[in-house]
């Protein structure tokens, strides 16, 4: 995977079962977000290093502009990509059928899984 954002701090990578970890977004953890279930399916489904993973966490919010660069760069870079986006922002998405048929969009993933 070759991430785009904000990601979890390495310490939690590090672990041998991180997803036992429920202090930064684990399984048993209540998630203010519903999460994709199935993600990891998605995921597990492409190569190795094949997926751009994009995610600016819950507080960074983006202009339609910016929106719209990273669809049109997700469009063109050639990879399949899973791309996080809040509910505020779907509004703001252009090309998502395109976008749909390269990638995997969600309104939130967890990163330890």
């Amino acid at each position: 995977m070759i991430p785009i954002g904000p990601l979890v701090p390495s310490a939690f990578l590090d672990e041998k079962e991180p997803t036992k970890d429920n202090s930064f977004g684990g399984r048993s953890q209540t998630h203010i977000f519903q999460p994709s279930n199935d993600c990891v399916e998605w995921l597990d489904s492409k190569k190795e290093m094949s997926v751009v993973y994009v995610s600016f966490g819950s507080l960074i919010v983006l202009s339609k502009v910016q929106m719209e660069e990273i669809a049109r760069a997700l469009l063109d870079c050639g990879f399949s990509f899973l791309w996080v986006i809040k509910e505020k922002e779907e509004e703001l998405l252009s090309y998502r059928e395109e976008l749909e048929k390269k990638g995997k969009i969600v309104k939130w993933c967890s990163q330890v899984e």
